[in-house]
């Protein structure tokens, strides 16, 4: 009787594992070789736009108010944003589309006074 499930290929072979090279050995190896440099110092940083403020803080950040433009339209909009060492900072900024810059900057002149408010009733309950 003939077999139903005839062998179409051979069966693959794995090669002979090589020799167990000396861990310790290895690692003293990979630590002799040059170390790279940081990607981030072989890039130029990027253009921070028309920079109307540059606040510095105490943490040796700098928080930057800027015009910039949109890389894909070319619209321009208000990046506020923490930046060091001459790049900005992941997921620590904010962009304000022109349309926006009018409601934006009433909630701010609103906060202004309610800071004010603060710190007169602050001044007041303080013996």
């Amino acid at each position: 009787m003939r077999d139903p499930f005839p062998a179409r290929f051979a069966a693959p072979r794995r090669p002979a594992p090589a020799p167990a090279a000396d861990p310790l050995a290895r690692a003293r190896q990979l630590l002799q070789r040059p170390a790279a440099a940081p990607a981030a110092a072989q890039r130029t940083p990027p253009d921070p736009g028309h920079v109307l403020a540059e606040l510095p803080r105490d943490d040796g950040s700098t928080l930057l108010v800027a015009v910039q433009r949109a890389t894909t339209s070319g619209a321009p909009y208000l990046h506020v944003g923490l930046w060091r060492d001459g790049w900005p900072e992941k997921g620590r900024s904010v962009a304000v589309r022109v349309r926006e810059l009018l409601p934006v900057l009433a909630a701010l002149a609103d906060a202004v006074e309610h800071v004010d408010e603060l710190r007169a009733a602050r001044a007041e309950v303080a013996p």
